[in-house]
């Protein structure tokens, strides 16, 4: 075992070295990938995919999958999502082997040679494919509640933002509220989606930056804004002295980024859905070692908890409990709790 991970540890640091050194990224800066709005802004950008080792091959492996992501879009974080993955196979001390793959390789061949496959991209059309394959697909981007299709080879493990919108409007005491929402940013206008079709309330919404805020006195307002933008919306609503009942936002803002940039006053009435709940200790010193961060990052969150599913598979067990993080999967979807926090005292408290 330990052999396996001091290699893991070699294989991943050389890695980040001629890659991440080319991006100017720095320890700093995984952790601030964290953010939703780097996460989905990158989504858009048109970077150039550079060569690196993608193969990672164990003596004698009991595990063997393939990784295949839209690199073009997703460049920066595939070190993250590696690690991600491959830590939590170690912390189950089995052997493995795997490789990266883009997402528009040849998957006839892919799925030829392995059986298991993590799936990571922003493309729902592309879904529908995979279902013809008898290969198991997992999917850490979508939650199936988003998604008009079903196979038994697709697992999803995206968070359930639905859940997270409908666990803040219990604290939701009007027929009317506010969403302010950044109009560039996918994750923020599917969030508006949700409240204006899943609510019985009627939402008045303002694009970031234009946001008049005197409008907001004494309402309920979903900040559906990346973190930078919220804690920037929140500043001003303290700046201009504007007395809001309540403001709820997701996921999208459980981040310790919400923590450093604000200050008491501005985060006194905020509740922030979450969750990210149930991490192993093991697990978590795992993601350390490798700079993969599982506490704030839902998408290493959300890898690991498919990596758990196949893992069993592996093992045989087709159970549908997720043991390791308290979690069950129905219908080939994780199903998530919700939590909600508030920052006291520089630093997310429960209230539930």
């Amino acid at each position: 075992m330990k052999i396996v991970l001091s290699l893991l540890l070699a294989i991943s640091f050389g890695f980040a070295q001629s890659n991440l050194t080319s991006k100017n990224l720095t320890d700093k800066n995984l952790t601030e990938i964290n953010s939703t709005k780097e996460i989905n802004s990158t989504l858009e950008e048109n970077v150039t995919i550079e060569e690196f080792n993608d193969i990672f091959k164990s003596i004698q492996p009991t595990l063997n999958f393939a990784i295949m992501i839209d690199k073009k879009k997703l460049y920066k974080f595939v070190p993250s999502i590696i690690n991600s993955i491959t830590t939590y196979f170690l912390s189950k001390g089995v052997e493995f082997s795997y490789e990266v793959f883009d997402i528009n390789d040849d998957l006839t061949l892919i799925t030829n040679k392995y059986q298991t496959i993590f799936y990571i991209t922003t493309d729902k059309k592309s879904l529908q494919n995979l279902t013809t394959y008898s290969a198991n697909f997992y999917i850490p981007t979508f939650n199936l509640n988003e998604l008009d299709i079903f196979s038994p080879n697709l697992f999803f493990g995206g968070i359930d933002f639905k859940l997270q919108v409908r666990t803040l409007s219990k604290y939701l005491a009007d027929p009317k509220a506010v969403a302010i929402t950044d109009k560039n940013l996918f994750l923020s206008n599917q969030l508006l989606k949700i409240e204006q079709n899943d609510l019985n309330v009627s939402i008045t919404n303002y694009y970031y930056p234009n946001i008049p805020y005197w409008k907001l006195n004494n309402k309920y307002v979903f900040l559906n804004t990346s973190t930078p933008h919220t804690t920037k919306i929140l500043g001003d609503i303290t700046y201009h002295n504007i007395n809001t009942k309540l403001q709820f936002s997701t996921q999208i803002n459980y981040s310790p980024l919400m923590i450093n940039l604000t200050q008491p006053d501005d985060v006194r009435k905020l509740l922030i859905a979450n969750s990210i709940i149930d991490i192993p200790s093991d697990l978590r010193v795992y993601n350390e070692l490798l700079n993969s961060d599982i506490k704030y990052n839902w998408l290493n969150y959300s890898l690991n908890t498919l990596a758990n599913k196949a893992y069993k598979l592996s093992q045989g067990d087709e159970d549908s409990l997720l043991d390791d993080f308290n979690l069950y999967m129905f219908n080939n979807q994780v199903i998530y709790k919700a939590k909600l926090y508030q920052i006291i005292n520089r630093g997310f408290k429960s209230i539930q």
